[in-house]
């Protein structure tokens, strides 16, 4: 078993965009799931390819517009990651 301090992932300087944490199975000893925050500036989008991957849009802070394939969603987060469950897709 890993020591809890190995698990500890700090984030990454506060700019737009940017990749918050990122953690993938070979560095968290998992088999196939990984964790990725992104940080997108009010306003701005943000484009990604997940190739053969599968993912899901977790909020954690505001709200989105995801444009996917022709299809459109909207998800979102009241408040802050500590203020009622968000919107998943």
């Amino acid at each position: 078993m890993r020591n809890p301090d190995e698990l500890l992932l700090h984030s990454s300087a506060l700019t737009y965009p940017s990749t918050g944490v990122e953690v993938g199975p070979k560095e968290a000893g998992w088999t196939y799931v990984s964790l990725r925050t992104i940080r997108i500036a009010a306003g701005k989008t943000f484009s990604y390819a997940t190739g053969r991957d599968e993912i899901c849009l977790v909020p954690l802070q505001g709200s989105a517009t995801v444009d996917c394939s022709g299809e459109r969603w909207e998800i979102s987060r009241p408040g802050t990651v500590f203020d009622g469950k968000p919107t998943a897709l």
